[in-house]
């Protein structure tokens, strides 16, 4: 997964769409099924960034990302 600003960049949302309703917009921002396919050894797990404070489970891999993005801001 990204970060909340390398999301919205790598899915191209702008303050431009601030506002919109997900649920009865259907032209500028929306949620639709795609096709697309992430294959298993696409994906990466790693631990999160900045929670050395969370003792336990600073160490969880609960960070994932796609092999090879250019929206990731740390590997």
């Amino acid at each position: 997964m990204y970060g909340p600003g390398n999301l919205c960049k790598s899915l191209q949302i702008n303050k431009s769409l601030y506002g919109i309703d997900l649920t009865s917009s259907d032209t500028e921002l929306f949620i639709a099924e795609d096709e697309f396919t992430i294959k298993e050894e696409d994906l990466v797990f790693t631990k999160r960034v900045g929670i050395d404070y969370a003792e336990e489970y600073k160490d969880k891999p609960w960070r994932a990302y796609i092999k090879g993005s250019k929206f990731i801001s740390r590997k």
